[in-house]
């Protein structure tokens, strides 16, 4: 029995180191395509956050999808500022900050269904449980 809790817990380790590996290349992703392309696509840059904020939304449910979710915006700017843009009025307009709405909507629908198909796999499991009990 001992040996086959150590080896759940081994997996559940494995789970977790390919969740953080994955929203690393995420990440590194971004930075990438944004670096890579800001030059001649100059705003559009900025939708290339989505690729960090789907993966942390559907390794972390919806707590990811609303934390970074939140941070998109401040994310590109910093990535804006890094790239020699100086941060004035322009990455505050309306159109910016609608993106930065979308971008929170699109973390916390994408990490609300994660949730839910969690809850639903494990409702699965336990009606399988149950079955083979009352078998």
């Amino acid at each position: 029995m001992q040996r086959q809790v150590s080896s759940m817990q081994l997996g559940k380790v494995t789970v977790r180191l390919w969740h953080v590996i994955a929203i690393a290349v995420a990440f590194v992703a971004h930075v990438v395509l944004f670096f890579s392309t800001h030059d001649r696509w100059s705003a559009g840059v900025g939708y290339f956050v989505l690729i960090p904020l789907i993966t942390t939304a559907t390794v972390f449910g919806l707590r990811g999808g609303l934390l970074l979710g939140i941070l998109a915006h401040p994310l590109n700017l910093v990535l804006w500022f890094l790239a020699g843009e100086t941060i004035d009025q322009r990455f505050l307009q309306p159109n910016k900050i609608g993106a930065w709405g979308f971008a929170l909507i699109i973390g916390v629908a994408i990490g609300y269904f994660k949730d839910i198909n969690v809850r639903h796999r494990e409702t699965v499991q336990n009606l399988a449980k149950t079955n083979v009990k009352l078998s």
